[in-house]
C-alpha cells in the first residue's frame, strides 16, 4: 500500500548529474536548482526516508530502560543468586 501524503520530514530529494559528477543531496529548500547546478539531463530523485520519530521519543527510551532494569535486578538478587550456601 502506498501513502498519497507525505510529510516534509520524510521527503530526501537529490540530483544524479549527467556529467557524472557525485549525486547531490538538496537539503536546502529556499535555493533553486539552478544553485544546484540542474542541466537538461540531470534526473530529479525523490526518496521517502520512512516513518520519524520524535527526538524526545528516543530520549525516553534511552534513559527508562537503565531506570527501571538496575532497580529490578538489584531487588531480585537474591532470586538469582546460584552460589551455594
Amino acid at each position: 500500500m502506498v501513502d498519497k501524503k507525505c510529510s516534509v520530514d520524510r521527503m530526501e530529494f537529490s540530483i544524479i548529474h549527467s556529467s557524472g559528477k557525485p549525486v547531490t543531496r538538496l537539503k536546502d529548500d529556499d535555493k533553486p536548482l539552478a544553485f544546484y547546478e540542474v542541466k537538461n539531463k540531470d534526473t530529479l530523485t525523490f526518496k521517502d526516508l520512512g516513518l520519524q520519530i520524535n527526538w524526545r521519543t528516543v530520549f525516553v527510551i534511552e534513559y527508562i530502560g537503565p531506570l527501571i532494569l538496575f532497580p529490578l535486578f538489584y531487588y531480585s538478587k537474591e532470586q538469582w543468586n546460584f552460589t551455594q550456601r
